[in-house]
């Protein structure tokens, strides 16, 4: 049997050219373009994976979005870290225009963890599970 798995990461709007978050920031790729790929993926049947990010989930317009949202599908998380504790580099609430640079790969242990527990904790908050 073969599996065809498609994840989506879930990110505010950004400049193509610095990856810098829109300014102001917007969702329109959370609003408008998940809207009409999970449209799609009801026509064929296809179970998408959805992964968000901290901005994404700080936005309770975003999150009302998720689960309003109709069809087969899975929430989970990836780690932005600059935007999560411990040691955000952004802390919000308007993340307009910031560039998210640092790598999972270079935090400590203890970093890592920590910034894994707050999204788990954020995601649970924003919808109830883990």
């Amino acid at each position: 049997m073969k599996y065809f798995v498609l994840t989506i990461d879930v990110e505010p709007d950004a400049s193509f050219q610095s990856w810098n978050t829109s300014n102001p920031l917007t969702f329109d790729g959370v609003l408008i373009g998940i809207d009409r790929l999970q449209k799609l993926a009801n026509d064929f049947n296809i179970s998408v994976t959805y992964l968000i990010q901290p901005v994404v989930l700080y936005s309770q317009r975003c999150v009302d979005f998720f689960k309003s949202l109709r069809g087969k599908y899975e929430l989970g998380t990836h780690l932005h870290g600059d935007y999560i504790e411990p040691n955000a580099k952004y802390r919000g609430p308007d993340f307009s225009g910031c560039n998210p640079g640092e790598k999972q790969k270079d935090y400590s242990r203890d970093i890592e963890f920590g910034k894994m527990t707050n999204i788990t904790n954020l995601f649970f908050e924003c919808f109830g599970y883990k």
